[in-house]
């Protein structure tokens, strides 16, 4: 009886208490920036700055995909990339 409760226990600890990393939910939207195209809007990624024109998406696919997120301007500049 002992070992039963025991075995019970453990079940319940494995399959209720302990959420496996794989079956999380992705907290980033468009990790890829795969929807909503490529130029300057991505799918779910906002940008704040006074040098929006330094943040675009284009073909590449660093992250696996085939767009990928760049910041580049030829002169100095500020922008942030970001998701709510």
């Amino acid at each position: 009886m002992l070992a039963l409760v025991c075995t019970m226990l453990l079940l319940f600890t494995t399959f209720y208490l302990v959420t496996p990393a794989e079956a999380a939910d992705n907290q980033v939207h468009n990790p890829s920036f795969e929807d909503g195209g490529s130029s300057q809007t991505a799918t779910g990624w906002s940008t704040w700055g006074p040098n929006p024109e330094a943040d675009y998406y284009q073909a590449g696919g660093v992250t696996g995909g085939s767009n990928e997120g760049v910041h580049w301007n030829a002169s100095s500049y500020t922008v942030y990339t970001y998701q709510t």
